[in-house]
């Protein structure tokens, strides 16, 4: 009580009382002063925080009539809404019939979690952002999940469309989002169908897709396992022509990623153009996890099998501090494009990063980079302990850059049957070195390797390097660049 305050008009004192409002775990919301016997002011619309899962009912005592110093508490009843017994807004505590409704009615930060299997007779919307999907040990068939939004996190999330002929992608990303999953989510598409489309498609009509996504792991333990439809990639495109995905960024966490016939695993399906793709963690310490697999004909990492569609291309591919094993189909290259009987258009394969590991297998009579390579980055090329390259193979690439300024790179088989022109660098985007300042890299080891087949005469400089008098020799287990003696 505060004592000895004069009211306006008023003569004599009169007392003040401290009303104190506490919300349900004690916390303080707000004190108010209060002549004796008015009453408190309602601040429940100013200052009472909303409470998940329950609502506001009013105060334990009366606002009225202050006569002492008073201590009011918040009251809540909590929600207890049935509209079905199919998913539940964790955050609500309101149970609905179908993930429609629970994802239209849901709000950014919320949580959805499934309560038995669902089968969807329509694609769902995913139209806010932040949203959580609580697969919660049931599955989704039927069809996909097309998410508008961005920060959408799958926690063990199963969605098997296989056996439906005219599903959307399990998942698809329609605009530029970005998609985080948690514990292990497993994603099975149908025939035609990419397993995660990036981009929206439009049957045969042709639609060159701006989307990005990024993907990205909830801690190092997570696992996104992902099979393409016949024909479509696991990540990327589905098999209708025309369609080009947009950029796919795999940022962290674990990938099982398995192309569909004809299809590549991270790229395009069999008839369309892939956009960039970027294999790189952001945590240069914990790198990311991927096997892809191509599908017969399909390149692990870029652009399916295709026979007689011509104008199709495969964007620049990063790879950055990461662990990747890459199978490819029939006569595809590892990276690059699958097997076709035009040319395709190949972009770079960039490959930086400390703790950078690749192992890439052809199937039969493939290449393992069918475009240019470019290796950049930190001292990266320890063969022990970092980026160790299983094999260049020269099949129909152009140029391999390698980091004069760094370690040598490491490959376990250098193939050339071939024509492969070294280029190096000193600098961590890849660009070439100026010729006038070969000198003093003169007698580096610029490629290590354990085995060698084909001819060492194919492995040149560029000409640029070669008429400037410099010249590559393979020496034991290594390949040296020296210059000429007339020319020193």
């Amino acid at each position: 009580m505060v004592y000895g305050l004069m009211k306006q008009h008023y003569q004599e004192p009169i007392n003040v009382y401290i009303v104190t409002f506490l919300d349900y775990d004690g916390s303080i919301i707000a004190k108010e002063n209060v002549f004796e016997g008015e009453n408190a002011k309602d601040i429940s619309g100013d200052f009472l925080n909303a409470r998940d899962g329950y609502c506001f009912i009013g105060w334990d005592k009366s606002l009225s009539n202050i006569r002492s110093d008073t201590i009011i508490t918040a009251l809540y009843e909590k929600f207890d809404i049935n509209y079905g017994d199919a998913v539940l807004n964790a955050n609500w505590n309101i149970c609905y019939a179908d993930l429609q409704s629970a994802l239209y009615d849901a709000l950014s930060g919320e949580t959805l979690i499934l309560k038995k299997d669902i089968t969807l007779s329509n694609p769902v919307n995913v139209v806010r952002p932040d949203i959580t999907l609580d697969g919660n040990g049931f599955s989704i068939s039927g069809n996909g999940i097309r998410i508008k939004s961005d920060s959408v996190r799958l926690k063990n999330v199963t969605i098997d469309t296989s056996q439906v002929s005219n599903a959307i992608s399990p998942i698809m990303i329609c605009s530029d989002a970005s998609v985080m999953f948690e514990g292990t989510n497993t994603i099975t598409a149908c025939d035609n169908i990419a397993g995660i489309h990036v981009g929206m498609y439009t049957l045969n009509n042709g639609n060159i897709a701006t989307a990005s996504v990024e993907i990205s792991a909830f801690d190092i333990n997570s696992k996104l396992i992902v099979t393409g439809g016949r024909n479509a990639a696991a990540i990327g495109g589905s098999n209708f022509e025309g369609d080009t995905t947009g950029r796919i960024s795999l940022r962290s966490g674990i990938y099982e990623l398995n192309g569909g016939y004809h299809a590549s695993a991270i790229g395009s399906g069999s008839c369309n153009s892939s956009g960039e793709i970027y294999i790189c963690s952001m945590n240069k310490s914990i790198p990311l996890s991927v096997k892809a697999y191509g599908g017969r004909c399909g390149s692990a990492i870029g652009a399916g099998g295709i026979f007689d569609k011509n104008g199709l291309s495969v964007g620049d591919v990063h790879i950055e501090n990461a662990y990747v094993y890459a199978l490819a189909g029939y006569e595809a290259a590892t990276i690059g494009s699958g097997y076709s009987s035009v040319p395709v258009i190949s972009g770079k394969v960039l490959i930086s990063g400390e703790n950078t590991h690749m192992i890439l297998r052809d199937y039969q009579s493939g290449s393992y980079f069918n475009n240019d390579v470019i290796i950049s980055g930190g001292s990266f090329f320890n063969y022990k302990r970092n980026c160790v390259i299983d094999r260049i193979c020269s099949g129909s690439a152009k140029k391999v850059t390698v980091p004069i300024n760094l370690t040598s790179v490491h490959c376990n088989k250098l193939d050339a049957q071939d024509k492969i022109t070294i280029d190096i660098s000193d600098k961590t985007d890849g660009s070439s070195l100026d010729v006038s300042s070969y000198n003093k890299y003169i007698d580096r080891v610029l490629i290590e390797y354990d085995e060698f087949t084909g001819d060492e005469n194919n492995i040149s400089l560029t000409d640029s390097a070669d008429n400037a008098g410099y010249f590559l020799e393979k020496s034991g287990n290594s390949i040296y660049l020296r210059k000429n003696a007339i020319s020193q």
